[in-house]
């Protein structure tokens, strides 16, 4: 699978065989690598070209596809070349290519740029009648293709014309449906024309194809005979060499059944489309849901303990997709509980418990004690006009505390007559309290009256007296 020196020329080259990595390396500025490929079948090829990446984007090597004389190019021009930069890798576009021998030449850029890491040579084949055949860059070796099918190409160069010929056998309106893949740009990259049996005299107006859509070239009625169908780029600086589809479309409605592209699996959606019957168009895709995994009973890989976490597996029956998931750690189990700082009755003490199975340990709080007091004693007696006070004290830690003790209230006795009389008021009493001797005075005035009685009595008396001396001594006179 290395190529073999002395390669240098096609006769020389080394056979290889489709769809297999060689492996070769330009060894000197004049060194030349020819290889030889055969396809017993129709189809297309691509050609993989990698490399040790480099970090410049110059070209080193540059690429070359023959024919079997080893002269003519695959486009009909032997100066058509594919060049690969330090810094990528390059796969050519696909090319239809009828069964034969063909062969490929790797050469250095130039004498002073060249790389002698070892390269990757590989060329992709497909079977298939439905491809473009170069060299069909004429009327005169246009590919033959029929009504209502898919066929297929590529514009590989700048120069490169892709011509089809059919032919109708009853008068048919035709359509040419050309599809590919979308780019972002609304500018044209390729252009259809269409020709009648002579390859010369056109039949339409080209047909210009954008980059970000599909389109329909309307060919009208035509009557039975032969045509053709010329695909080039729309210029030498804008082309696209992706592979298009083109269909010669008779008119009719689209019907078909449905087929399945791809399998869904248990994590992947596969996929359907329903393809015309009559011109083997697709009409719809749709996805097909992912069946998601069918798993069985869990198995223990590994126990869970209090330090560590477990874990587990089920198996998908159908894809054989282990699902793994973590057991949560057990609890630990905390025993033989000791105080390592004793509770106060102004702190809250610490125990610690060890963990049976893995003997990790783990610290609580122990509640803080409650005061234990004495009996309240009388530190400052209370009076009858002044608070006492009394206190106590914890027995455990000495905290003392005291409260105040509210002054008695006054303990009189009876009110006792101290002076005065009823006759002469007023009468003075008092009352003295038995706890501290304080006495309260209080006048009495409620027998006045009898003071008012006796000195109006006693006026009353005198003028009278007076009267009567006054009589008394007129009645001498």
């Amino acid at each position: 699978y290395y190529e073999k020196e002395i390669n240098g020329k096609y006769a020389t080259a080394n056979t290889i065989k489709v769809n297999t990595d060689y492996y070769g390396a330009i060894i000197s500025g004049n060194d030349t690598d020819w290889y030889k490929f055969t396809t017993t079948n129709n189809g297309k090829i691509s050609v993989n070209f990698s490399h040790e990446v480099l970090s410049s984007t110059n070209t080193y090597w540059e690429m070359y596809i023959y024919r079997d004389d080893g002269v003519t190019g695959i486009e009909g021009s032997s100066s058509v070349y594919w060049s690969v930069p330090g810094n990528k890798n390059v796969t050519t576009s696909e090319i239809g290519l009828p069964a034969g021998t063909y062969y490929i030449k790797i050469v250095p850029y130039s004498s002073s740029r060249k790389d002698s890491s070892t390269y990757t040579l590989k060329v992709n084949y497909e079977q298939t009648n439905n491809y473009e055949k170069e060299i069909n860059g004429k009327s005169g070796t246009a590919t033959k293709i029929g009504l209502m099918s898919n066929y297929y190409g590529a514009i590989n160069t700048t120069n490169d014309a892709d011509w089809y010929v059919f032919d109708i056998s009853n008068k048919a309106e035709i359509t040419v449906v050309f599809s590919h893949e979308k780019n972002s740009s609304s500018n044209a990259y390729w252009e259809i024309y269409s020709y009648s049996s002579d390859g010369v005299t056109k039949i339409k107006d080209y047909k210009s194809v954008p980059g970000n859509q599909d389109v329909n070239y309307s060919l009208g009625e035509l009557s039975p005979g032969t045509y053709y169908i010329k695909v080039v780029p729309y210029s030498s600086s804008r082309m696209d060499s992706t592979t298009y589809t083109i269909n010669l479309n008779e008119k009719h409605d689209c019907t078909g059944s449905w087929k399945t592209t791809s399998n869904a699996t248990c994590d992947k959606n596969g996929s359907k489309e329903q393809t015309c019957n009559i011109c083997g168009r697709v009409i719809k895709t749709e996805a097909i849901p992912a069946t998601g995994h069918k798993y069985g009973e869990w198995v223990i890989d590994r126990n869970p303990s209090c330090s560590k976490e477990g874990e587990r597996h089920a198996k998908c029956s159908v894809c054989g997709t282990n699902k793994k998931e973590a057991i949560a750690t057990l609890a630990h189990t905390y025993s033989d509980w000791k105080v390592v700082e004793e509770p106060t009755c102004n702190k809250v003490g610490k125990s610690q418990g060890t963990c049976s199975e893995c003997g990790t340990f783990v610290t609580e709080d122990v509640a803080k004690l409650t005061h234990e007091y004495t009996d309240w004693t009388t530190v400052k007696a209370a009076t009858c006009t002044e608070n006492g006070t009394e206190g106590r004290e914890c027995k455990l830690c000495s905290l003392s505390e005291t409260r105040n003790v509210e002054a008695y209230t006054h303990h009189y006795g009876d009110w006792e007559i101290v002076g005065g009389n009823k006759l002469i008021p007023p009468i003075v009493k008092e009352k003295k309290c038995e706890l501290c001797d304080d006495t309260q005075v209080y006048k009495d005035w409620s027998y006045s009256w009898i003071a008012i009685v006796a000195v109006v009595v006693l006026i009353g008396a005198t003028i009278g007296i007076v009267n009567y001396v006054k009589a008394f001594k007129k009645t001498r006179d």
